[in-house]
């Protein structure tokens, strides 16, 4: 198991892409053109840079309107890099003198996928900024919006639970299976000790499912990506929020924040599926 520090540096490089702001129905409502930089210090691994710039004005040639820069030679509590290179950063706990954001990073190859999620007051769903990256000189491309139809069929997964004293991940095995009937998406969820069952109402982007104590929203997004979130949490209530990414036809990854009746992060779950029929 590589460390954490070693994992954040599988991020290195530079990546052009941009910021969207996204509502709770999937509808992109700003976009802002960006270039984010993760560089070594002077060739020392112990040290890495970061810097973003941001074009409102224009694309990539025009002037930056914010130049912002860090010097990173750790990583806080509250973050989580995977062996991927994949990371889950976010609140610690629900509180309501804070507002609640929960953050995450996808990497494959010459791509990147970020998302934050973030609630404000009544710990109500606020938006979400959806961020694309291309590492430059690359001919990596966009991968199609995601669609009811691509989620189709039996997915067989291995999960890692990574919790915050940094021991080596819990592995587990799933097999999720999903059909649609109708306005409904049917999901069926084979843990190893106990199978769950739900449906959620197909609006335009957005499956809504309202069954249980806990509605949730599964939003659709374009470049094969996808959020799981509550559109309100309730304080002294286990809840988990989640982002995916169909990373070709047949693989998606999901990563989960699990936070526990206390509202304190406990666990972040990365999620390897793989489409079997």
């Amino acid at each position: 198991m590589a460390s954490q520090w070693e994992n954040f540096l599988k991020n290195l490089g530079n990546w052009r892409g941009s910021f969207a702001g996204v509502n709770l129905d999937g509808e992109i409502t700003t976009e802002v053109p960006s270039i984010l930089t993760l560089s070594l210090i002077d060739g020392n691994r112990d040290k890495v840079l970061f810097t973003l710039r941001r074009f409102e004005n224009g694309g990539y040639d025009s002037e930056p309107t914010s130049n912002m820069s860090q010097e990173f030679t750790g990583l806080g509590r509250h973050t989580m890099f995977f062996d991927t290179g994949s990371f889950s950063k976010g609140s610690m706990c629900l509180s309501s003198i804070s507002s609640f954001i929960a953050e995450y990073g996808f990497i494959k190859g010459d791509r990147r996928m970020r998302m934050v999620q973030m609630y404000g007051d009544a710990f109500t769903f606020n938006k979400l900024v959806f961020i694309r990256e291309f590492r430059k000189g690359s001919n990596a491309q966009e991968r199609p919006a995601l669609t009811v139809e691509q989620l189709l069929g039996t997915w067989e997964a291995e999960y890692h639970v990574y919790t915050p004293d940094l021991d080596p991940p819990k592995v587990h095995q799933s097999r999720l299976s999903l059909k649609k009937e109708g306005d409904y998406l049917h999901q069926t969820l084979e843990l190893e000790h106990q199978t769950i069952a739900s449906k959620g109402q197909i609006q335009g982007n957005t499956i809504r499912f309202t069954e249980g104590s806990t509605p949730r929203n599964l939003v659709l997004l374009p470049d094969g990506a996808s959020m799981n979130v509550s559109p309100q949490l309730a304080q002294r209530q286990a809840f988990f929020v989640e982002a995916g990414w169909l990373v070709s036809d047949n693989e998606r990854q999901r990563i989960m924040r699990n936070y526990n009746d206390r509202g304190e992060w406990v666990s972040s779950t990365l999620i390897f599926e793989r489409r079997v029929a």
